[in-house]
């Protein structure tokens, strides 16, 4: 049996890493992405979601120079906010969420049960189970889920000629 190689831009790789961040990290999960109705995190939320709790923020030097704990957030957040915009901005994002869930209802109602692990899931096993899917599927599904909502947004993004090298 031979494996196929996964073949992705970076600009998808790095919409894709994205989507794992706020499914991991964010207490709304994917939600701000597929719905205007969700705001999506501001900069002090966006680098709690990348920075480890424990992090020393800096000490202020001088009132008019930016702080060591300030240009952090402006190098932890930059990443994110370049790959959103990289992908044609939060609305083409969610413009993409919303093609997929018309299309693909049921992988979507997955990515968003995964992100109520916690609440109202305890665990991936439970998830699972409501997906009638062993757990490593469950894992499966998702990254190939989030990578074909990342494919489908470029794809867009080609088709609409708003597409930049």
């Amino acid at each position: 049996m031979t494996m196929r190689k996964k073949i992705m831009s970076g600009r998808c790789h790095r919409l894709v890493e994205v989507f794992n961040l706020f499914m991991s990290c964010s207490p709304t999960g994917l939600s701000c992405f597929m719905s205007k109705e969700i705001p999506f995190p501001n900069t002090k939320e966006l680098a709690e979601m990348v920075s480890s709790p424990s992090e020393d923020p800096g000490t202020r030097v001088d009132h008019n120079m930016i702080t060591a704990y300030q240009q952090m957030i402006i190098e932890r957040v930059e990443p994110i906010k370049r790959a959103i915009e990289e992908n044609g901005g939060l609305d083409a994002i969610r413009r993409g969420f919303a093609y997929y869930r018309e299309h693909e209802p049921g992988e979507i109602k997955l990515i968003n049960d995964l992100t109520l692990i916690g609440e109202k899931y305890k665990t991936l096993q439970a998830v699972a189970k409501a997906h009638n899917m062993p757990p490593d599927m469950v894992r499966r599904h998702k990254d190939r889920t989030l990578e074909k909502i990342a494919a489908e947004i470029e794809m867009m993004r080609y088709s609409s000629g708003n597409a930049k090298s």
